[in-house]
């Protein structure tokens, strides 16, 4: 299920990425890419979504130039996050906080993206 999800947004934010660097005009509208970095971000926090495509994903993606200054920092977080396993809120929370990011709310990242529900830690469950 994720599989073909991901290989989508992926190769729908690899087209909008060249797009912009060859000149030729986006064929995104500013509001779709903006969806689409958020479902690419909203993914990549997917613990449910197998790791091999979230890596695949995240291949795709450091040459993107996000349209939202946000999801570029907070894709970077998730990159330094991705290989020390699973992520929590928590985790970059503290991360982006530790970057200089101490406002950003991180729980519209942790939203399912196929229910738009939001996985919620427990208290004092959750280590940074």
């Amino acid at each position: 299920m994720c599989s073909a999800r991901c290989n989508v947004l992926s190769r729908k934010l690899e087209r909008a990425w060249r797009q912009n660097i060859s000149g030729v005009t986006v064929a995104m509208d500013r509001e779709t890419q903006f969806a689409g970095e958020l479902q690419a971000l909203r993914t990549l926090c997917d613990e449910t979504a197998p790791r091999e495509e979230r890596q695949r994903l995240m291949s795709s993606l450091p040459q993107h130039i996000f349209i939202e200054p946000e999801h570029q920092v907070v894709f970077e977080s998730i990159q330094a996050l991705f290989s020390r396993g699973p992520i929590s809120m928590a985790q970059l929370r503290v991360h982006l906080n530790n970057r200089g990011f101490p406002d950003t709310d991180v729980e519209i990242y942790f939203q399912s993206a196929r229910g738009g529900s939001s996985r919620r830690e427990q208290p004092g469950k959750a280590t940074p």
